[in-house]
């Protein structure tokens, strides 16, 4: 919302608060910490609405407002960015006033609720299948370090960032009982895809599914590696991921922030 025909005019994005539990000490000289959480968040965002015409004004203000309701009565957040940052959230209220009298631009303040006050960025990595020591292409982001181990199937992930974070893994068929290493985690599914399916494990959800190559999806929770979680994240800093080459890898990294990166 940062470009015409509507950009913002000013926000509080950018504070955060941590939420703690305290226990009384027994001598009755201070607490002692429980932990930190965090609440449900209301935001507010002023936003202007620009038309060329009065007509195009209400046009954008109309469809706002469709996309607004339709996320609250689906009762499913929609992404709201700022610059290549998102957090789930849905608009509960706004209010719009206008400010030249002309009808052609409005000053709009939202409120904004997210049930968990989580600004997200991804990064997303793609490990293609390779043969005899030698790579078919892998593919990454120019602006993520990488560095290559002297071991086939062996590469150096940076995570820059100060705690774990979850991803979202994508194997590809065809295969059977695909499993990868990611630092001194075992990430493994057993089980059998054919050429065009995939499994999909998404850490923040928990679940793991098979998507088929008719677009069915089916539940293979139970499937997963049981001895090592499949649901560890990844740590920051340096890890090496391994794996055989049998069979294509997508990774997506969520970078989770309290608040937005400034910019």
């Amino acid at each position: 919302m940062s470009e015409s025909p509507i950009f913002y005019d000013e926000t509080d994005f950018f504070s955060r608060q941590h939420n703690y539990s305290l226990t009384a000490l027994s001598s009755g000289k201070g607490s002692k910490l429980g932990r930190f959480y965090r609440d449900a968040t209301k935001y507010q965002l002023t936003v202007n609405v620009v038309g060329n015409t009065e007509e195009q004004a209400h046009e954008l203000l109309n469809e706002m407002n469709r996309l607004f309701e339709r996320d609250v009565f689906s009762a499913l957040p929609g992404k709201l960015f700022v610059n290549e940052q998102y957090i789930n959230c849905y608009i509960v209220s706004s209010k719009s006033v206008d400010r030249l009298h002309a009808g052609t631009m409005f000053l709009v303040t939202l409120d904004i609720l997210a049930e968990q006050p989580i600004w997200i960025s991804e990064e997303r990595h793609d490990f293609l299948t390779f043969t005899d020591g030698s790579e078919i292409g892998f593919k990454f982001p120019t602006a993520f370090p990488l560095g290559f181990t002297a071991g086939n199937g062996s590469r150096q992930l940076l995570v820059d960032h100060y705690v774990s974070c979850p991803m979202k893994i994508s194997v590809f068929g065809p295969c059977s009982n695909p499993e990868f290493i990611i630092g001194e985690n075992t990430y493994r599914v057993n089980g059998t895809l054919l050429s065009g399916e995939r499994y999909e494990i998404d850490q923040r959800t928990k679940t793991v599914i098979k998507v088929t190559n008719s677009g069915e999806i089916v539940n293979a929770f139970n499937l997963r590696n049981k001895t090592e979680s499949v649901f560890e994240p990844i740590k920051p800093g340096e890890n090496i991921l391994s794996y055989n080459g049998d069979f294509a890898i997508e990774i997506t990294i969520f970078y989770e922030r309290s608040e937005p990166l400034w910019s």
